[in-house]
């Protein structure tokens, strides 16, 4: 327990009302900025807002506004080109976890020779090629995942799915949490983002890469969004609930930089990458299950997650309190709409072993508590087929 290291270089600056104190925070990281976001935050008028505290910070910036769903390799490309073009210094994030990722990686390509694919996790040079040079990255979420403030980006490979960047120097230097800018969110998009974010501070919890003070603010995390999830998602202009959810969504973040994801991230990773199905949507899927799973073996953990969610775990035995915990999670998709099946997005039951063992495979079931077979991760799949 007293023997470990954390890292999380990342300046927060949180807040209603923060982005009107960017000129404050972004100036030292050169003369001109390029803003990477996409139509629909340039529709709600985000866009125009941050705009207009650059113009009043005299801050110089272009915008690159084609991130439309999840960042590609082809995109990144696109911005790299772009940010050349326009000699772009530092890189300006506005929007949900697809913009944050493909600024990220931008950020890389801009200071980097090769290809942006060899630098993804397994790529041809990896991301021990990755180094200090990257451009300094400056984050505004729109949404609550959380990859504000982690040193990871989810970009599309056609030749290997889904690929990742992973490295200390695409920490951002600065993120800006505002939760007002969180107020445009279309209903679904809460939902999805705040279960995968709670979804984070549960497995990293327990994952055995966690020390005593990820979990501190995993339990935190935890607690914020299972109280503030369902008044965030119902009563849309409730900015204490809002503010709740950013910050629950921002400590879910540093702890996944510190400990990782497990089972619930590995299926849905490899789901969104064959079946186009959103992170956010897999993850509220499999996560009842998952929890069941695991919970067969490490109850203690879950004990304590257990009673983060508000659970009375001291009125309950062990068992009593795990099945109320997975209980707890199955309403609450039930109680937010989430009622998608895998066959749905076009996943053949025949194929759910083939799943199951590319799950197994993927990185982030390294941290999960419990090493699963193919087989038994197919069994989850099959509860919601």
């Amino acid at each position: 327990m007293f023997d470990f290291e954390y890292y999380s270089p990342t300046k927060i600056a949180f807040g209603p009302g923060k982005l009107g104190e960017i000129g404050q925070l972004i100036g030292e990281y050169g003369n001109k900025g390029l803003v990477v976001t996409g139509p629909t935050i340039e529709k709600v008028g985000i866009l125009a807002m941050l705009e207009e505290y650059l113009d009043e910070a005299e801050i110089d910036y272009d915008v690159f506004a084609e991130v439309k769903e999840e960042p590609s390799v082809e995109l990144v490309e696109r911005g790299d080109e772009f940010a050349e073009d326009n000699d772009s210094e530092f890189i300006i994030a506005l929007g949900g976890g697809s913009s944050i990722d493909t600024a990220k990686a931008i950020a890389v390509a801009r200071t980097h020779p090769a290809k942006i694919r060899d630098y993804l996790v397994g790529g041809k040079i990896g991301t021990d090629g990755i180094t200090s040079d990257v451009l300094p990255i400056v984050t505004i979420p729109t949404t609550g995942t959380g990859s504000e403030v982690t040193s990871a980006a989810v970009i599309g490979d056609e030749e290997e799915e889904k690929g990742v960047l992973f490295s200390p120097y695409i920490f951002p230097q600065v993120a800006i949490v505002d939760p007002e800018l969180t107020f445009t969110l279309p209903k679904e998009v809460t939902v999805y983002t705040a279960i995968d974010a709670l979804c984070q501070a549960i497995e990293a919890y327990l994952s055995p890469e966690g020390n005593i003070i990820s979990d501190l603010l995993s339990l935190e995390s935890i607690k914020l969004i299972r109280d503030a999830i369902y008044d965030a998602v119902n009563d849309e202009g409730n900015l204490q609930a809002r503010t709740k959810l950013s910050l629950g969504a921002t400590l879910s973040g540093i702890v996944i930089s510190q400990a990782g994801v497990g089972a619930a991230h590995a299926l849905s990773m490899v789901l969104g990458g064959r079946y186009g199905i959103p992170h956010g949507l897999g993850i509220a899927l499999v996560l009842p299950h998952v929890v069941e799973y695991n919970a067969s073996d490490f109850q203690e953990g879950y004990l304590d997650i257990a009673e983060a969610f508000g659970i009375k775990v001291n009125e309950l035995t062990e068992e009593e309190t795990i099945t109320a915990l997975v209980e707890d999670l199955k309403d609450l998709n039930q109680k937010l709409g989430v009622k998608a099946k895998l066959r749905d997005f076009g996943v053949e039951e025949e194929l759910l072993l083939e799943l199951g063992q590319a799950a197994c495979e993927y990185g982030d079931m390294r941290n999960n508590p419990k090493e699963p077979t193919a087989e038994e991760m197919k069994e989850i799949l099959e509860k919601i087929f």
